[in-house]
């Protein structure tokens, strides 16, 4: 690890996937907030500026932005300025809105204290952008979602990984770990949580996963009804079909 002026540069030689390189280097960062972006996307110029806006504002401890895609290579992406009249809503149930739509990319701004306290990224997962707003919602007090283009995403080569089945993969167990981790979670939300898991599962075998459809359409049927217990362990024989995939990378350490 290197240190110039305002920034530290961290050096690894084992790629142990962004989740726990991002929980590296929020446990260095000195300053209030972390600004945290995809590496392949082009900010907005006032990007940062606008964010931090937000969350002093309305004294938010988590600011989401939007992102917008373009057809051009990463070396012809323009972002043009935020106008000062972009729409944002104000949340008071962070876990509430984080679980709905909307919020697949990284274009966040958060408090640096509130991302330690919840844990930062799941670790046991390799791709982190959906474990990190989950475990920090659970705690934050106040989430901003603004209609803001904080990013320009090029088509091509934006994603962290172009395997479908690893992106299943851990989103199972982002979503398992944290029932895991919470079990007094209300029902409604424990719901949410297994629905996804079994979502998670459904695309995976469509995907190519060799799941016994019949376990699969047996939990479908049970949360489409209502009837899905809602702990972990009713996701055991799921997990344990995740856990037999070889297609897909784990985190590893050096």
């Amino acid at each position: 690890m290197g240190d110039c002026a305002n920034f530290h540069l961290i050096e690894n030689t084992v790629n142990a996937g962004p989740a726990i390189r991002l929980n590296q280097g929020a446990k260095i960062a000195r300053g209030k907030y972390l600004a945290l972006f995809d590496c392949d996307e082009i900010l907005a110029p006032n990007a940062v500026s606008t964010l931090l806006a937000l969350a002093r504002n309305h004294d938010a401890d988590m600011v989401h932005g939007k992102w917008q895609k373009t057809t051009n290579s990463i070396d012809k992406v323009t972002a043009e300025a935020i106008p000062p009249t972009a729409p944002n809503r104000v949340f008071d149930d962070p876990l509430a809105r984080v679980l709905g739509r909307g919020m697949v990319r990284m274009t966040w701004l958060v408090e640096q204290n509130l991302f330690l306290q919840a844990g930062g990224c799941d670790e046991q997962v390799f791709v982190q952008d959906e474990s990190f707003r989950l475990r920090l919602a659970a705690k934050a007090k106040r989430l901003v979602d603004s209609e803001a283009i904080i990013t320009m995403v090029p088509d091509v080569g934006s994603h962290v990984s172009s395997n479908n089945l690893q992106l299943h993969h851990d989103r199972f167990f982002i979503f398992y770990n944290f029932l895991t981790e919470h079990p007094d979670l209300p029902a409604p939300t424990r719901r949410k949580l297994v629905e996804k898991c079994i979502s998670a599962a459904r695309k995976a075998r469509r995907d190519g996963a060799k799941f016994p459809l019949i376990s699969v359409m047996f939990h479908y049927l049970r949360a489409k009804a209502g009837l899905a217990t809602l702990t972990p362990d009713s996701l055991a024989g799921l997990r344990d079909q995740f856990l037999g995939l070889n297609s897909v990378r784990r985190p590893s350490r050096p």
